[in-house]
């Protein structure tokens, strides 16, 4: 993580440099959304795995999202055996639903950077901590980028 921190910290400072000419992702979501404006953060940093994203496979398998699909992890259940409302409201996408609530008053209770982040992706979480309550792996990573941006924009010495 600290080795993908440095590397976007450095993409940042060239990306500014260039005059931010591309639409590098999250550079450019993060950036948009920190500065205030308008602008959809990825699924990794939004907060709302647990009710905006369906993962479906072509056997007919539900999952939270793509990327839990390919890993074959928090899977809902199975079309041929319940209905897609059941689905819907699983235990295990409740659970999603209530990430955000356990970060804030557990691990995340005191980041200034919540707001951009979310405890950033439930399937980086469970792959590292086998847990969809702890934070990314990606945090420290994360961190040292707000920390840069918000010292270009004077937030911070």
């Amino acid at each position: 993580p600290k080795e993908w921190g440095t590397f976007m910290v450095e993409l940042y400072r060239i990306w500014n440099e260039e005059g931010r000419s591309l639409n590098i992702a999250p550079l450019a979501e993060w950036d948009s959304t920190m500065s205030g404006q308008r602008y959809r953060l990825a699924c990794a940093a939004n907060g709302m795995c647990g009710s905006a994203i369906v993962g479906l496979d072509g056997n007919g398998d539900v999952y939270n999202c793509g990327r839990c699909l390919d890993e074959g992890i928090l899977r809902w259940g199975h079309l041929g055996n319940h209905t897609f409302d059941d689905l819907l409201n699983c235990e295990e996408r409740l659970d999603l639903q209530r990430r955000g609530e356990v970060l804030l008053a557990g691990e995340c209770k005191d980041c200034q950077w919540w707001e951009w982040c979310h405890g950033g992706c439930p399937n980086d979480a469970y792959l590292a901590h086998n847990t969809i309550y702890a934070p990314t792996c990606w945090c420290e990573s994360r961190k040292m980028f707000f920390e840069e941006w918000a010292r270009d924009h004077g937030w911070i010495n």
